[in-house]
């Protein structure tokens, strides 16, 4: 009866151990597949690009741009300008960063940079990529 006891024991420990190492990895806070919070977003482009958010600028159809990895790490920023309140994405993506190649940016996305519904308000565009 001990050695079934003890077999039983072992088996258990066998089957969680295997059953542990079958979890997946999580991945980091950015990968997501709606990509990064807006509140994470808003928190890096007052971080890296304050003066884009000034009062002077709230109206000037802003962007700040991000590019970052799994874990929300900053690999590269940037601030341009767009010409209206419709931009195509990839195109940004790429006349920002010219040096990531030719896309596609998936994931990739915009946010508002601020909570002011006014035309012309900041934007903020990003893409991930694996690092």
């Amino acid at each position: 009866m001990r050695s079934i006891a003890v077999f039983s024991v072992f088996t258990s420990l066998l089957l969680a151990g295997s059953a542990y190492a079958q979890r997946p990895t999580e991945a980091g806070p950015c990968a997501a597949p709606s990509g990064p919070s807006i509140e994470r977003l808003q928190d890096l482009a007052r971080l890296y690009h304050p003066e884009a958010l000034s009062a002077a600028k709230s109206q000037a159809f802003v962007l700040i741009a991000f590019v970052l990895n799994a874990d929300c790490r900053v690999l590269q920023h940037t601030t341009g300008q767009r010409a209206g309140e419709h931009i195509d994405l990839e195109t940004t993506l790429r006349s920002l960063f010219p040096d990531l190649g030719r896309g596609p940016f998936v994931p990739a996305g915009i946010a508002d940079a601020t909570t002011d519904p006014a035309p012309g308000r900041p934007w903020i565009v990003w893409t991930l990529v694996q690092s």
